[in-house]
């Protein structure tokens, strides 16, 4: 499911950057995927704040764009009208809704909040995220299970056989790498440098498989026995040293939730959680949410020492809950948003990012945040024509703050 990649996963924590730098008061939510309503509660308080009604279906699937100022969702089973919706963070609106072919299986948004692609059965739809309007789409002819965003153009999709590289430059399968016959891969996720693919296999024992992106081959498996029940959903953290997996348990025994380090795919952890199956999502400040539609709560980890911090009980008011999207009601930050004199290029960046000012003050402070809201870099500027080196910062998206006594600026730069 939905963008397991580092960058996709630095895009959903944002938000915790803005706590820092906003000086606006705001809620920070969470949105509850699971029935045909959509609940949204104070990701802090976990007391229900509002409930979005008008949904064709149920909403299984939800994505919040990088800034947490819209949610998009894709409802599920075969209703009438299946639909991909908009949602206005800032008011709890529905801005738009599309209708799509089929219930939407999956949903993945681009890095850069310009696309979105989902699939039905057999094809994987790229959607323009503004408007929801199909642009095109890729037909496999397979029965697809789940899909994997890579870029703008290459995403992976798994069928029960193989997994298979799809390029909307050519609208074809260009590679494929083989599984077996009725291996059920259960979820996917990208390493940090996109490298390495880790499949999740529903099998006894449970099993992961590492696939080598250049030569398209299974180079590893690693085998998740203990783990009880059937496969669940898996996870990359934010830094990329974790794999977080979980199994669903059964009807007598709970499942677990293993830490895997993904230098050596070595266990860190294992933790306990009740019976139930739901996808993963990162807070913004960097917990993580594990949704159990079988017991309707949501557990959250703390992933600093892998313990459970608290568990949110969803039965008054999610039939669920199956995933969970964050957002927030101050969309904008303590900054001069349409400052024109002051420009930061490229974006995205794979160097050096050049900042160029017509207005430097004295003791003008230049500063690099990741979204675990740590300063990577500061430092005072004087130079109208300043460059600075990110040439070895890890892939992924970072916050640039020009500050001083005058002006605050802050931008998004994608690292690629």
């Amino acid at each position: 499911m939905q963008n397991r990649n580092l960058m996709d996963l630095f895009n959903k924590t944002v938000l915790g950057l803005f706590v820092m730098l906003s000086i606006n008061g705001y809620t920070q939510k969470a949105y509850i995927g699971g029935t045909e309503n959509l609940p949204v509660i104070n990701a802090n308080s976990h007391e229900l704040l509002n409930t979005i009604y008008g949904f064709s279906s149920q909403l299984r699937w939800l994505q919040s764009s990088s800034d947490h100022s819209t949610i998009y969702g894709g409802t599920v089973f075969y209703q009438t009208v299946l639909n991909l919706y908009k949602i206005d963070a800032a008011t709890d609106e529905i801005i738009i809704q599309k209708p799509v072919q089929w219930t939407v299986l999956d949903l993945e948004i681009s890095d850069d909040d310009q696309f979105l692609f989902h699939h039905n059965g057999t094809s994987v739809f790229r959607v323009d995220a503004n408007s929801l309007e199909m642009i095109d789409s890729i037909y496999t002819g397979k029965v697809l299970v789940y899909i994997e965003y890579f870029d703008n153009n290459t995403i992976y999709a798994a069928s029960t056989e193989r997994i298979y590289k799809l390029d909307y430059f050519t609208h074809s399968i260009t590679d494929s790498i083989v599984l077996g016959t009725f291996q059920n891969p259960a979820e996917m996720a990208l390493n940090a440098d996109q490298t390495k693919l880790f499949i999740y296999k529903s099998s006894t024992p449970l099993t992961l498989w590492v696939a080598d992106l250049a030569t398209m081959t299974i180079e590893n498996t690693v085998s998740l026995s203990g783990m009880i029940g059937s496969s669940g959903d898996l996870i990359l953290s934010p830094d990329g040293n974790y794999l977080y997996v979980t199994s669903t348990g059964s009807t007598t025994l709970n499942g677990s939730i293993r830490v895997l380090n993904t230098s050596d795919m070595t266990t860190v952890a294992d933790i306990e959680k009740d019976y139930g199956l739901g996808v993963m999502s990162f807070s913004p400040e960097g917990d993580l949410w594990i949704p159990n539609n079988t017991s309707q709560s949501i557990t959250i980890l703390d992933t600093e020492d892998f313990t459970i911090k608290d568990v949110i009980e969803t039965n008054p008011y999610s039939n669920g809950p199956f995933n969970v999207a964050f957002g927030t009601t101050n969309t904008g930050l303590a900054q001069d948003a349409t400052n024109p004199s002051i420009e930061i290029s490229p974006n995205p960046v794979t160097h050096y990012l050049h900042l160029r000012s017509t207005d430097l003050e004295n003791q003008t402070k230049f500063s690099v945040y990741n979204l675990q809201m740590q300063v990577l870099f500061e430092e005072n500027i004087y130079d109208s024509d300043f460059n600075f080196d990110m040439s070895e910062y890890p892939v992924g998206v970072y916050m640039i703050v020009v500050e001083s006594v005058k002006h605050k600026e802050v931008r998004k730069i994608i690292k690629k």
